[in-house]
């Protein structure tokens, strides 16, 4: 996952011990492990951060600002919950300066 903006995130693990609790800036990433079974997510701005499953960005997972609580944090629940990105065209394109 990425951070399109500022984004609080706390990350548990499958027994519910959190694993990771702060602030990713905009920009900053955060990896779920591949290995690991039953993370789930509660995010305070779920417009602010872009999910990467499999490699395919995908469309926001709510407005900015919004509180998000117990998402799971596996590649077929997020497909099932978010839709791939749309791509960028000349019209919602945001320009490099």
């Amino acid at each position: 996952m990425k951070a399109i903006e500022d984004v609080w995130l706390e990350i548990r693990d499958g027994n519910g011990k959190p694993v990771f609790s702060r602030v990713l800036k905009t920009s900053e990433e955060y990896w779920v492990p591949a290995d690991e079974d039953g993370y789930a997510m509660t995010t305070g701005n779920a417009g602010g951060l872009q999910m990467i499953v499999d490699g395919v960005p995908m469309s926001p997972m709510g407005k900015t600002g919004e509180v998000r609580r117990n998402i799971a944090l596996n590649p077929a629940a997020l497909k099932v919950m978010l839709s791939p990105a749309e791509p960028a065209t000349p019209e919602t394109a945001v320009p490099v300066q």
